[in-house]
């Protein structure tokens, strides 16, 4: 009888065991996805914010640019009006050229803002697969104690039963 007693006590503890274990592993898997959740949302959010600050920088330097190749063209076009032919056509070579040097450096302005925006993306995108690996490991290394746990109650569990069915002997 003392042997059932005995028993029914270690079972209740390991099914107690068992159940505190298993509840502090659902726990720290919905932590883990509510993280990763939260981590996607901010990086969906940052990604959107820096798509609209890159899109307005982007949209103010066509502005400008635009403006100043109207201001330029004005100015050309009075020059043409009051200059011989030849002079005429030497500033417009001239005009031409330094347009294209000004689309040449918008492009590279462009490309330079496109960069920036993709090296902060991928900097925000390794961080947070670094924060979600040290989640997941947190979450490994808690259920690797809990295995050991049990392990060791359902030892000691075994060597009572023994001890006490050799005593019984």
């Amino acid at each position: 009888q003392k042997l059932a007693v005995l028993k029914m006590k270690h079972e209740t503890e390991l099914k107690a065991a068992s159940q505190t274990a298993n509840v502090d592993i659902a726990s720290l898997q919905q932590d883990q996805s509510n993280q990763l959740l939260q981590l996607h949302m901010q990086l969906d959010n940052q990604k959107k914010d820096l798509q609209a600050k890159t899109e307005k920088e982007l949209d103010a330097l066509r502005l400008q640019h635009q403006d100043h190749v109207n201001a330029m063209i004005e100015k050309h076009e009075k020059e043409y009006r009051i200059k011989e032919e030849e002079k005429r056509q030497e500033l417009g070579r001239a005009h031409r050229k330094r347009v294209e040097e000004m689309e040449n450096k918008h492009a590279d302005e462009i490309r330079a803002l496109r960069a920036k925006q993709q090296d902060e993306l991928q900097s925000q995108m390794a961080l947070s697969q670094n924060t979600l690996s040290c989640s997941t490991l947190r979450v490994s290394e808690q259920q690797t104690k809990h295995r050991v746990e049990m392990d060791a109650l359902q030892q000691e569990h075994k060597w009572q039963m023994d001890e006490l069915q050799h005593s019984q002997k």
